[in-house]
């Protein structure tokens, strides 16, 4: 099978998700989890390497992409209630691969939800920021906070895909460079349209940290769960630090950590790391438990 177009799926909590399906229908399940802000269009480039061996699906997060909005609920539990749900809509475990929110619910999932989880590759995932204390000393407050006033003033201005991918193109990157010199042009177009579809106040925790708050992310996650974390280069304004290392390992001492040389936080979408990453996703899908 190979669907392109969303389809609609409709949570527990009768929140409406888009989600897409490609791949193998009878290989096993892959779900990848996009970051806060983005979509699941994030991963049309990369789901094409693993299509051949898996059933794929991507899915849009509430508030964001193609899925209902609902303000006053942007965290990881209910997020992670979403996922939950939806694999068992699947019908049995599938592997998770997420980026930054998507592998803070990941990591939620694997340590409150093992069984669903087969294996999951964490891609710099934030999580350590539900401490505000903490939080209040990194970059991401004051960037979420522009990033969210940015957002709400273009959508009120009916900004049109022009003027959203000139203002992005604009925004300067941690490596020094722009993001024309840094993503393929597949994946500038996935950040306009997720710019256009996303709820502006999905920003609003996670200005305060409380987008990661509600779980303990120290929860231990069982050796049956196979884990690949990768964590971008540490000049390169990481969400997961050289640091939290440590603290990780504590919680699930089977995972390994992997620092990406040269990539920022957007790994998979950071054309020179992008077949690293793929490297590493088809290694942990090798080693990921599918029951």
């Amino acid at each position: 099978m190979n669907r392109s177009a969303n389809e609609r799926w409709t949570s527990p909590a009768g929140i409406g998700l888009a989600y897409r399906e490609s791949g193998l229908a009878d290989a096993p399940p892959l779900l990848f989890l996009h970051g806060l802000s983005g979509s699941s269009a994030t991963y049309d480039e990369i789901r094409t390497s693993v299509d051949t061996t898996h059933r794929v699906f991507t899915l849009d997060f509430r508030g964001h992409g193609g899925s209902d909005r609902a303000p006053g609920t942007y965290q990881v539990p209910n997020y992670g209630a979403d996922v939950a749900a939806f694999i068992e809509w699947i019908g049995q475990p599938v592997a998770l691969a997420g980026h930054s929110l998507g592998g803070a619910v990941a990591t939620y999932l694997a340590g409150a939800r093992p069984e669903l989880v087969a294996g999951a590759l964490l891609e710099d995932p934030p999580l350590y920021h539900g401490d505000r204390e903490f939080f209040a000393t990194t970059i991401f407050p004051g960037v979420f906070e522009s990033m969210r006033d940015t957002m709400r003033q273009m959508h009120d201005d009916g900004a049109g895909r022009d003027e959203v991918r000139a203002a992005l193109l604009d925004t300067p990157t941690p490596t020094g460079g722009d993001l024309a010199d840094e993503a393929t042009p597949a994946t500038i177009e996935s950040r306009v349209d997720a710019f256009l579809a996303c709820d502006p106040s999905v920003f609003d925790p996670a200005i305060t940290g409380d987008a990661i708050g509600g779980w303990d992310p120290d929860t231990p996650i069982p050796g049956s769960v196979p884990l690949t974390l990768l964590r971008a280069d540490a000049a390169l304004e990481p969400a997961f630090l050289p640091t939290d290392e440590a603290r990780f390992l504590r919680a699930a001492p089977h995972t390994r950590i992997i620092e990406i040389d040269g990539a920022p936080h957007g790994i998979h979408a950071f054309a020179a790391a992008t077949d690293r990453y793929i490297t590493e996703l088809r290694a942990l899908l090798e080693r990921a438990a599918f029951r």
